[in-house]
């Protein structure tokens, strides 16, 4: 299990909950490739995003079925910057798949932070 204060904890610990599982927490790390590691050695198991993935490391993943087991990004920007042309180029690209924090879409991937 990720260390207190990591976001991804949280949504593993929320993601257990919902499952009705009590998590036995034997070993904690700040890295991903440590948690790998210790399910490749066959210490247990652990729940990683799917940007963690490793296929070099003798694990099986097996996707959630859980809807709420979601992670939020956000584009983070400087405020009262011009873009260039290749960080205009993004945000064109990510344009209208924003959304605002409350659920709503956004009417600018460019709005302020």
């Amino acid at each position: 299990m990720l260390r207190d204060g990591h976001c991804f904890r949280d949504l593993s610990i929320d993601t257990c909950t919902r499952a009705r599982v009590t998590p036995h927490i034997a070993f904690e790390s700040g890295q991903f490739s440590s948690l790998l590691g210790m399910v490749a050695a066959g210490v247990g198991v652990s729940l990683v995003p799917e940007m963690a993935i490793d296929r070099n490391v003798a694990c099986r993943y097996v996707r959630l079925s859980d809807p709420q087991a979601t992670r939020t990004i956000v584009t983070a920007v400087l405020r009262g910057r011009s873009f260039n042309r290749v960080q205009q180029a993004f945000m064109s690209g990510i344009k209208g798949k924003a959304m605002l924090p409350d659920g709503g879409k956004s009417s600018s991937a460019t709005g302020s932070a």
